[in-house]
């Protein structure tokens, strides 16, 4: 081969090469969560690292399929809803249910399967029980709750101011009012409590009330121009409830 032949050559190869590149550049796919709280999702600014049950996910999705590189990254849920509402996410959002965004029929996003089911429930201070069964039985009361969530029943109940809210900027925040006294209950998923009542508190400084405040499921959210990465995520998330290797994984959490 002649040494302009092997030059022509070289170039084909390198030029397949960056084309090969953009393209797999072009397959990236971010997911969001404004859950920024173990175990859905730890900071990566904290100094001690630990794997969530959102990294996992990702992991088990980027496992399962080729097509798509799925990236997590942490952003406010208020910047989410206006980039969602202007038509500029450029992604989805993992971990949330129809009912908090407004879409109970899922026409206004496209919704995967539920990849989880959690629930909510009411914490107060050790020993403060009250008889709970509706969001109606806290009419009254002072609770601390974090900032910007939609809480079923309850975020109702603020509005119309029948019962009295403190907005924090965290979970935590929330269960050290609960332990003050100076609230007389608040309300966070089963996991976190699990998780802060062990690494921050004592189980012993709190109760949980025995009916559950929500049960819900988890999914992720896609708007309507992500018809693509939608199908290929949907297909794996689909069969994640049935799948082993992704409840043995969520199992480590529970």
């Amino acid at each position: 081969m002649s040494r302009g032949a092997r030059c022509f050559v070289l170039f084909c190869v390198a030029l397949i090469g960056s084309v090969a590149s953009f393209s797999l550049r072009a397959e990236v796919f971010t997911l969001y969560t404004y859950h920024d709280k173990p175990p859905y999702y730890h900071n990566q600014n904290a100094q001690a690292h630990e794997q969530s049950i959102y990294e996992d996910f990702v992991a088990y999705l980027n496992e399962k399929q080729k097509e798509l590189k799925v990236e997590l990254f942490f952003k406010p849920r208020k910047r989410l809803e206006n980039q969602l509402k202007e038509g500029q996410l450029n992604g989805g959002i993992i971990g949330v249910n129809p009912l908090w965004f407004d879409d109970q029929e899922k026409k206004k996003f496209l919704w995967s399967s539920a990849f989880m089911l959690d629930k909510d429930v009411v914490v107060t201070q050790k020993g403060n029980l009250f008889a709970y069964r509706h969001p109606n039985d806290l009419v009254g009361l002072r609770l601390a709750l974090s900032r910007g969530l939609y809480y079923w029943g309850i975020t109702e109940l603020a509005v119309n101011k029948k019962i009295i809210v403190y907005e924090t900027g965290s979970d935590v925040q929330n269960l050290e009012m609960v332990l003050l006294g100076r609230v007389d209950a608040t309300i966070t998923s089963m996991l976190t409590f699990n998780y802060f009542s062990k690494n921050k508190f004592s189980p012993a400084d709190f109760s949980v009330l025995e009916t559950p405040h929500d049960q819900y499921e988890r999914m992720v959210l896609i708007p309507q121009h992500y018809e693509r990465a939608h199908h290929t995520l949907e297909s794996i998330i689909r069969k994640a409830s049935d799948d082993p290797e992704w409840q043995n994984r969520l199992k480590n959490y529970f």
